[in-house]
């Protein structure tokens, strides 16, 4: 077990809502078996404001990343200094890493919706498939992303 003191690597989960996520849960209970001195911790910022507070917090060197949900992941795609090419792909991101006052932006919002379809339907071929797909937002553009590049027609 860890001890988090003061001088703890902090990371969280950035949205609005943000209250239900299990993520500080689950990432505290590693972080703690593994002896890290370190928190996952939600932050619920009340607008964009709030948002690039949080980001001004990571340049900083206060925060060292966070995972971006609903309705952030837009604005930290546009806030990052350095971009992946799976965010480019989407112009969002989920993941927004911090190092040396710089902002690195990144996206495994693709990678979570085949990853969710391989665990429900094993052997399940995309190719060819028709794909009705829920959604406008930096997930779904993302989710739309990986699903036509394992070979689906998304509608």
């Amino acid at each position: 077990m860890s001890r988090v003191t003061g001088a703890a690597v902090v990371g969280g989960v950035a949205g609005q809502p943000v209250a239900h996520s299990l993520s500080p849960v689950i990432h505290n209970a590693w972080l703690a078996a593994a002896g890290m001195n370190a928190a996952y911790v939600p932050f619920a910022p009340a607008d964009a404001a709030g948002f690039e507070a949080l980001i001004a917090a990571g340049r900083a060197g206060l925060v060292a990343g966070f995972n971006v949900t609903a309705p952030f992941k837009e604005q930290a795609f546009a806030a990052a200094d350095v971009v992946s090419d799976t965010a480019r792909a989407t112009g969002s991101a989920n993941i927004l890493t911090f190092a040396g006052g710089r902002a690195r932006a990144d996206s495994s919002d693709g990678a979570g919706v085949l990853y969710a379809l391989s665990r429900q339907a094993p052997g399940l071929s995309l190719q060819g498939a028709t794909v009705a797909l829920l959604g406008a937002g930096g997930a779904a553009r993302a989710g739309a992303g990986a699903l036509v590049a394992a070979g689906a027609q998304v509608r």
